[in-house]
């Protein structure tokens, strides 16, 4: 494969991880992690010195209800009657009308940790030898549960590979390189294992937005994001991996996601041709 493939798999699994890997890191905070989330303590004791008396206790109640607030908004809905064993405001909520998702969320995290765990098995890094901007996404949202006790517990559990890789990088143990050789950059099966997923998710997830989208428009109706979710409009209904879900349109993901599709048309016809025989669904890319 030539760089300019690497630098398309680069882009695309940055914007995967950006998208919907945010989805499952926050699901698996908020809901994985439930019953042992600390995270508002943590923010209330790096803030602290910032804050007026009492304003660290505030903060470190008010994210947390916030966060789990914001749940539905990122993907992730509870089934009706869901219990969590927390106080109300930590209760991950349900939303009227809209299918739950929490399956849909830790079945997704759960093939995605296994995928990445084969690939760190047999190599240092997603390309192979080198530190790349792609671990650096990847890291950047897997790294943030590990300080989530319930989930991180899990990626253990479900990927002990991955789980070390996310370790040593979070000590600062792994060699930077602004010098990839390209002949040592690697794509195997593992890596397709992994781009198979993400297709089936991220990408799908994006063309039945951008459709959602295109429609509004044409519709004339303009809002979306956290104010059209909040407002009930432009609110669609889609599927991933057989599990029905609803959420609002987001234009940033629309754009996002174009940019995507530009840079997979300007790469040239064997190197589209060499990622179509190794991953489904590519022809969501056109």
């Amino acid at each position: 494969p030539s760089p300019h493939l690497f630098n398309f798999l680069t882009h695309f699994i940055d914007e995967a991880f950006n998208e919907f890997g945010l989805y499952l890191v926050h699901h698996m905070r908020w809901v994985g992690s439930t019953k042992s989330n600390r995270m508002g303590k943590l923010l209330a004791s790096e803030f602290k010195n910032a804050l007026p008396p009492g304003g660290a206790w505030l903060l470190s109640r008010s994210f947390p209800a916030r966060q789990v607030k914001r749940l539905p908004y990122l993907m992730s809905v509870a089934p009706k009657g869901y219990k969590a064993g927390v106080r109300a405001s930590l209760t991950p909520p349900t939303k009227e009308d809209f299918p739950p998702t929490h399956e849909l969320l830790e079945q997704s995290w759960k093939a995605i940790l296994e995928a990445l765990d084969a690939i760190f098995r047999r190599q240092n890094y997603i390309f192979g030898d080198h530190f790349s901007l792609t671990d650096a996404s990847i890291y950047g949202q897997l790294g943030m549960n590990l300080v989530d006790p319930e989930a991180a517990d899990k990626i253990k559990q479900i990927a002990p590979n991955l789980f070390a890789w996310l370790k040593r990088i979070d000590e600062g143990q792994f060699m930077e390189t602004s010098n990839c050789v390209n002949e040592n950059l690697i794509f195997n099966e593992k890596l397709s294992t992994l781009m198979n997923i993400l297709m089936g998710t991220y990408a799908a997830l994006m063309v039945q937005n951008e459709r959602a989208y295109n429609d509004a428009v044409a519709n004339g109706k303009h809002r979306f994001n956290e104010q059209g979710f909040d407002s009930g409009e432009n609110i669609y209904t889609g599927k991933l991996r057989g599990y029905a879900f609803k959420s609002v349109v987001k234009s940033f993901q629309v754009r996002s996601w174009r940019e995507v599709k530009e840079h997979w048309k300007g790469l040239a016809p064997s190197d589209r041709e060499i990622l179509t025989e190794q991953t489904q669904l590519t022809e969501l890319l056109d």
